[in-house]
This record gives C-alpha cells, sequence and structure tokens, in this order.
C-alpha cells in the first residue's frame, strides 16, 4: 500500500511534480490514466487526490488541458460518491474555465454536504467574489500530524508565502 499523508499518495507526488515542472502535459495526464485504470481502479480517493493535485499546482496558469481532464476526474469521482470536496474542486475548476454558472451549480451542491462553517464560508466567499476575481485555492501542507513543523513554515515564508502559518 502506498504511503499516504492527508489522502494524497505521497508516491505519485513526485511523478505529478516532475512531468508538470518539465511542462510534460501529455505525459502527466496519461500518467494519471494509466495509474488509475492499472492499480488503482475505483479508488476514487486517489483520484480525487491527484486531480485536486494538479489543480493546485496549475491554477495560476489554469492550462486548459489540466483544467478539463481534471473536471472529468472530478465528475468521475461524483458519479460515485457526492462529498463536499468532490463538489468544491468541480466547482474551482468551472470557475477556471470560466464556467460560472456551472461553478455555482457545483459550489451550491458543496454548500448543501458542508459539515462545517468553515466549509459554508468558503463557498459563501467564492460566491460573494465580483466576476472575474483572481483567487488561490490553498491547500493544506501539514495535516493530523502533531508538532509545531516550524521547518516547514519557514520554507513556505521563504518561498514567498508570507501568510503561512
Amino acid at each position: 500500500e502506498a504511503e499516504q499523508e492527508g489522502g494524497r499518495d505521497l508516491r505519485t507526488l513526485p511523478f505529478l511534480q516532475f512531468y508538470y515542472y518539465t511542462e510534460q502535459t501529455e505525459e502527466l495526464l496519461s500518467y494519471v490514466d494509466s495509474r488509475y485504470t492499472s492499480d488503482r481502479m475505483g479508488d476514487y480517493e486517489w483520484l480525487f487526490g491527484a486531480a485536486s493535485q494538479l489543480v493546485d499546482m496549475d491554477q495560476q496558469y489554469q492550462t486548459p488541458e489540466i483544467m478539463s481532464k481534471s473536471e472529468q476526474w472530478f465528475l468521475e469521482c461524483l458519479d460515485h460518491e457526492k462529498t463536499y470536496d468532490f463538489y468544491f474542486y468541480l466547482g474551482m475548476v468551472q470557475l477556471f474555465q470560466r464556467r460560472p454558472e456551472e461553478a455555482r451549480e457545483a459550489f451550491g451542491n458543496a454548500k448543501a454536504l458542508a459539515m462545517t462553517d468553515e466549509e459554508n464560508q468558503m463557498v459563501d466567499q467564492v460566491l460573494a467574489m465580483p466576476a472575474g476575481s483572481k483567487l488561490m485555492l490553498l491547500a493544506p501542507v501539514v495535516q493530523e500530524r502533531k508538532g509545531e513543523h516550524l521547518g516547514i513554515l519557514d520554507e513556505l515564508r521563504a518561498q514567498g508565502f508570507h501568510e503561512a502559518g
């Protein structure tokens, strides 16, 4: 079984990063598809983890092929199970693709499944933004691990994430 952290397969991440940062988009998408069909079929958490990682990495550039394929993967996950996270990321991808009405529907579905005030607030904040606003989705770096993780925070600040904390 692959090493997991916060629902993400840590053995997959280096491959995603390699293909993404070497601008091998076709190979990147093929890697996720082939890995999913060869040894991860039916593992929707893995598929969501890979797709959401790509969206997180690509949200500044919003590469059409990555956004389109990620949307397909999120929809496949939603065919299996309706979750807040699946709908929220689907809405983000649709916003990035400048399809606000579809995004509004996805965010409405996410809000209906929200289990915390924070999740509700996230949806409300995104929906309250004026059309054409720029936004960045940030994912947690450390989850469910005890400790202060000051080294990680220092590294993030050095990379320009001044609000890390």
